[in-house]
């Protein structure tokens, strides 16, 4: 491995469910800019899968609000985590959104994606199971990432 390599290296390492990255990400990528004359936003997101080629990688969007004109289908389906657990938040307690899986192209995570931490693995069982809950996210996603879970498994622990 050449040198110049490493940090590419270490990031496709890093790349994996439970990781939370920070990265610009555009309007084709689901992401509606703020301002009318913004092209994109720069935005967290959780891994929560990786495809068995490597090419697209599943996430969940972290907002500092839920979307107050989508609240009444989307409020149940935000995953509440908390700046005492989580540096990168500031003092800030945010959301993740569970409600739609944003679907991202690997390489542009290597190339243009912040690894920032982890999320914890009893929170992100919790995240994986909002996810499954969700209306919108079809169950091929949902196995496309390795997330699928029976719906006559064990009930929702919200």
């Amino acid at each position: 491995m050449k040198l110049g390599n490493i940090s590419e290296e270490l990031k496709k390492l890093a790349i994996q469910t439970g990781s939370v990255f920070k990265m610009i990400i555009n309007p084709y990528e689901g992401v509606i800019p703020k301002e009318e004359s913004d092209k994109s936003r720069t935005k967290y997101f959780v891994v929560i899968g990786i495809d068995e080629e490597s090419i697209q990688v599943g996430s969940l969007l972290i907002n500092s609000e839920v979307n107050i004109n989508m609240c009444h289908m989307i409020a149940q389906y935000q995953f509440c985590i908390y700046p005492e657990n989580y540096q990168f938040l500031g003092d800030k307690y945010r959301y993740v959104d569970c409600y739609r899986i944003k679907e991202l192209q690997f390489k542009r995570i290597i190339s243009d994606g912040h690894y920032i931490d982890r999320i914890k693995p009893e929170d992100f069982k919790k995240v994986i199971q909002y996810v499954n809950n969700s209306p919108v996210n079809k169950p091929s996603t949902l196995k496309k990432y390795g997330i699928f879970i029976e719906k006559s498994s064990a009930p929702l622990m919200l």
